[in-house]
């Protein structure tokens, strides 16, 4: 009776593999690959590319917080800003994200620093995929380029996460992001706070 318990676990966990709980050990098609990472891309690029745009766009929406206009008007100024993302993902990815203003992490914190931030690599790593539910989800590395307003040196850091998809009717979506980073700690040991 002791042999047998002592292995229960095991023979659950290989019974559960089997039967195709988890996530599923089919490799995702090199078509649905490249779909989903071109999304992927298109989505962290729009979150960590921060130009002069973006933040005169984030004034706008801080211009428009608790205005005589009333909340519409903010939340039509969020959604502008937000026009290069909300297309990518599904709603409840988006009130998650705006919910936990993942939107704005990155402009505030180069408004606040007065720089730029720029994507200049991504590399996805240990892609999990579920055939089945039609999900993909890749852990991403990239490194940033920052430059400040008064100083044209280029400065960089690294940041990394989890991204989320989901096929759709053949169309591959955003349903969750997760950022690692709390701050940027930058190649000349300055750091920038993101949380602030």
């Amino acid at each position: 009776m002791k042999f047998l318990k002592s292995i229960l676990p095991f023979l659950v966990v290989i019974s559960l593999t089997l039967s195709g709980c988890g996530v599923a050990s089919i490799q995702i098609s090199k078509i649905d690959e490249v779909a989903s990472k071109k999304v992927a891309s298109k989505f962290i690029r729009a979150i960590f590319n921060i130009d002069t745009t973006q933040i005169n766009e984030y004034l706008d929406v801080l211009d428009s917080f608790g205005s005589k206009a009333g909340n519409q008007k903010f939340i039509s100024k969020v959604n502008s800003y937000d026009k290069r993302i909300i297309p990518l993902l599904i709603q409840s990815a988006y009130k998650d994200i705006v919910d936990k203003r993942l939107n704005f992490l990155n402009v505030n914190c180069c408004l606040i620093n007065k720089c730029t931030m720029q994507m200049t690599n991504l590399t996805f790593k240990n892609q999990f995929y579920d055939e089945k539910l039609k999900k993909v989800g890749y852990y991403f590395d990239l490194k940033l380029g920052f430059k400040f307003n008064k100083d044209s040196k280029e400065y960089t850091s690294e940041a990394s996460g989890e991204i989320y998809l989901d096929n759709q009717n053949g169309i591959w979506i955003i349903n969750g992001y997760v950022p690692y980073a709390k701050s940027y700690k930058l190649s000349n040991s300055r750091i920038l706070e993101l949380y602030s």
